[in-house]
């Protein structure tokens, strides 16, 4: 009786913490409930809310797409992403220590050689029968064999893609070497603008989301005073009562993320047809991509989170100042 009484009493606070934590996550199932009903129960109140939270989450979500799709686009535009390393005369073949050297270059993606007579091939098929004809008449090719890098982006790409360029011109198989460098530099400082945009928006808008959800959380507890009283007064404690409101920040965030994601998916539905002159100008074709899925789980995640954030806030201010009497 006293071994079985012994492993009873080891066995007593391990059963203990799992009845706590039942009575925890139960406790959190019914306040997240009780808080999605409190929001469905007044319908335009909670719409007018959602309505606010969807175009400040919106906005700068479609600057994100937008910031994606320059890139995209500066990548498809092939003049700006390759540079053309043009060889010194009598180099036929590929030269080995040359292209050993690109390979070890990390802006380098892929690197091509041409030969003089594959380019000579090319420039007839570009400029027709007639100028070909005149080209071969010569008694000597006039085109150099040439080596066809191609980079990859990445962050100061400008100076980065200069710095090759430069050390390209020092190789003694290298003739000359072409690309345009401005092309680079505009590329980069308009993507740089728009990200910058997007990060001041993200965070003026973000602020904008956790007042307005703060705002609603506050009218929420003083339409609930009286009930919060009571409750501290049979011993609730500043936890407790918060929990319901905490709940109601993170529907708001979360229901806002939603509606923000919808609204992004249809500007850019719309957008869709002015994407043609885009095309024209930069010669490719592309297509006007939006969020990922992963991306658009990390705006429902941070949107929730800044519900959440403007709850804890808003419960900070209001609940310290119902106490009992």
């Amino acid at each position: 009786m006293a071994e079985l009484s012994t492993r009873q009493g080891a066995t007593s606070p391990t059963h203990s913490r799992r009845q706590q934590l039942a009575v925890w996550r139960a406790s959190h199932r019914q306040f997240a409930r009780q808080a999605l009903q409190r929001l469905l129960a007044t319908p335009l109140a909670t719409a007018a809310t959602l309505a606010m939270l969807g175009i400040a989450i919106a906005v700068p979500t479609l600057l994100q797409v937008g910031v994606s799709n320059l890139q995209q686009i500066s990548g498809h535009n092939s003049a700006g992403l390759e540079i053309n390393a043009y060889l010194r005369p009598g180099l036929d073949d590929a030269p080995s220590e040359l292209m050993g050297w690109l390979d070890g270059q990390e802006l380098v993606l892929q690197q091509k050689f041409i030969s003089a007579e594959q380019g000579l091939k090319e420039f007839a098929s570009l400029v027709g029968e007639e100028a070909a004809a005149l080209a071969g008449s010569l008694p000597d090719n006039p085109l150099p064999a040439t080596v066809h890098i191609i980079l990859q982006q990445q962050a100061g790409m400008a100076e980065t893609a200069d710095e090759l360029a430069s050390a390209l011109r020092s190789r003694p198989e290298v003739e000359a070497v072409s690309f345009d460098l401005e092309w680079f530099r505009k590329a980069e400082a308009l993507v740089n603008l728009a990200a910058n945009l997007h990060i001041a928006a993200l965070l003026l808008l973000g602020s904008g989301v956790v007042l307005v959800i703060g705002n609603s959380v506050r009218v929420g507890i003083e339409s609930r005073r009286e009930e919060i009283v009571v409750a501290k007064l049979v011993g609730a404690t500043h936890a407790y009562a918060r929990r319901p409101f905490l709940y109601l920040g993170l529907w708001l965030g979360a229901g806002g993320a939603l509606l923000g994601l919808l609204l992004t998916g249809l500007c850019l539905l719309a957008l869709t047809h002015y994407i043609s002159p885009i095309e024209e100008a930069f010669g490719t074709s592309l297509g006007l991509h939006g969020l990922s899925l992963p991306a658009a789980l990390w705006v429902l995640l941070g949107s929730a989170a800044l519900g959440w954030l403007g709850a804890i806030i808003a419960c900070a201010q209001q609940l310290h100042r119902m106490n009992p009497g």
